[in-house]
């Protein structure tokens, strides 16, 4: 993995700089401490550390037939391996988070990245689409089926680093909306967030308040006539089959 190689090469200059300064024939009086480095390193290079949610609290509120809402303006993600790629800006090649609903998706959800900031986002942004900086792709968005489940994949293979700003300016962008004329209460959203290696989870509740939307008339007569007053009353011309529509179920 990338974060292994880093610390490799770090470690590669670090004892060549060791040895150049005690010369080749103190490597026996030193080996103690060779020793401990060695074992340093290769503990270092076999365990990668687990990402982590900051602030992942937020407690959005959408409202039927309502814009969508932002997830969570605050939270963060951290990597200790990643952070300190890309002198210290941090480097998310390879990671990913998904969100999608607890117990199931939806197609009812609409998860999406919306463009602002310091973030575009082109072929979406509810799936299938791309996130760019500067004019450089450095995440993709997919989606299982519909805009009811998201997937973003960060990659710095097009000129730009999904630095550890980025990627958290991008996860903090997210919204939902709900597509429902019945929709539910609440709606629980769960994250998670990988590194390649390791995965940190976490999860969002959406408070939704359902409107009571008013009936329709049905007209099942296509020959007869008929007027709608100022009042918003219908008045038959000739006899008809009428019937009502409440959409809310």
């Amino acid at each position: 993995m990338k974060k292994s190689t880093n610390i490799q090469q770090q470690t590669s200059i670090f004892l060549g700089a060791f040895l150049s300064s005690k010369g080749l024939q103190n490597i026996t009086r030193h080996r103690f401490l060779l020793s401990a480095l060695l074992l340093f390193c290769l503990g270092t290079t076999t365990a990668s550390a687990a990402p982590s949610f900051s602030n992942l609290d937020g407690t959005p509120a959408f409202t039927e037939n309502g814009d969508p809402v932002t997830l969570d303006a605050d939270v963060s993600i951290a990597d200790t391996s990643l952070d300190l790629l890309n002198s210290g800006n941090g480097n998310y090649d390879g990671a990913s988070v998904s969100i999608s609903r607890n117990g199931g998706t939806n197609a009812d959800d609409v998860l999406a990245v919306p463009t602002g900031g310091n973030i575009t986002v082109t072929g979406g942004p509810d799936g299938g689409g791309s996130i760019s900086e500067s004019g450089n792709t450095i995440a993709t968005i997919a989606n299982a089926g519909d805009d009811d489940e998201i997937t973003i994949s960060f990659t710095d293979a097009n000129g730009t680093t999904p630095t550890t700003a980025l990627v958290n300016e991008i996860i903090q962008a997210v919204t939902y909306q709900n597509s429902s004329d019945a929709p539910d209460s609440s709606v629980q959203l769960d994250w998670t967030f990988s590194d390649g290696a390791n995965d940190d989870t976490g999860s969002t509740t959406v408070a939704i308040t359902a409107v009571n939307d008013a009936p329709t008339w049905l007209l099942l007569g296509l020959d007869n006539t008929y007027n709608i007053t100022d009042s918003g009353s219908l008045e038959l011309n000739s006899p008809f089959n009428v019937a009502t529509a409440v959409v809310d179920g």
